[in-house]
């Protein structure tokens, strides 16, 4: 008897809870990086000397294929930018539910001819992208620094972006604004950016990004709300009558 009321507890409280976790989250996941997919940004580059270019690499990814970016910076200030956006990885808060965070991680690998110095430090960044209502706004997840040469494959990730997090960029300009998505409103479209500046002469840069993964946490709908609280309420009604008929 005990059991079977444990049981029914359980499934008083325990059931609410799993459908208001659950309820209209979506989770995006690229581990191939077929092109055809993804449009591309704006190009930017300091000056004309500058390129950058990409392509899905078959072999350099963690493993198989991956999104390969390489850029070649021929002076000290020149900076190189390109975003890419994944056409299917596609939410609508205004009918799909409001998001409330975004949960985002990629394996990354940098392969530059810069030689190893102790003595200098270089950043590792993965940029979250959204598009939305024609707009480009970037998050920034730093990733281990390193001094030099490669960095093989670090995984980088975050959880828990707010819309705060997402900062209006223009690629075209290589300028950061002031402005956030909309985590309640039209449709946006999800990818990352890679922004590129050494401050040292004659950089070749490749970038390679693998196994791509966003999960977007919605905000608890009312009625799911309403569930826990008689999930919690029944439970607790249940739970005194059982210590009622024990004291008798």
């Amino acid at each position: 008897m005990a059991a079977a009321r444990e049981k029914i507890l359980l499934a008083l409280i325990g059931g609410p809870l799993i459908f208001a976790a659950t309820a209209g989250a979506a989770i995006f996941s690229d581990n191939t990086f077929n092109l055809a997919d993804y449009s591309e940004t704006s190009v930017f580059t300091t000056s004309g000397s500058d390129s950058v270019s990409w392509m899905q690499c078959p072999t350099c990814g963690n493993p198989g294929s991956a999104l390969q970016i390489q850029m070649m910076l021929p002076a000290a200030l020149d900076v190189g930018a390109v975003g890419f956006i994944n056409n299917n990885f596609a939410y609508t808060p205004s009918s799909q539910g409001i998001i409330a965070t975004i949960d985002a991680s990629v394996d990354k690998d940098i392969i530059t001819n810069v030689p190893v110095d102790s003595s200098t430090t270089f950043t590792n960044t993965f940029r979250p992208l959204i598009e939305q209502d024609g707009l480009i706004y970037l998050a920034a997840i730093p990733g281990p620094t390193f001094n030099g040469g490669t960095t093989g494959y670090n995984t980088i990730s975050r959880t828990g972006l707010g819309a705060a997090d997402f900062t209006q960029y223009d690629f075209a300009t290589n300028t950061f604004g002031t402005g956030h998505p909309n985590f309640a409103g039209d449709q946006l479209l999800f990818g990352l950016g890679q922004i590129t500046n050494f401050g040292v002469d004659n950089v070749s840069f490749e970038a390679d990004y693998d196994n791509l993964n966003l999960s977007i946490n919605v905000v608890p709908e009312p009625r799911a709300t309403m569930l826990i609280l008689i999930g919690f309420a029944a439970g607790a009604v249940f739970l005194s009558k059982t210590k009622s008929r024990k004291l008798c």
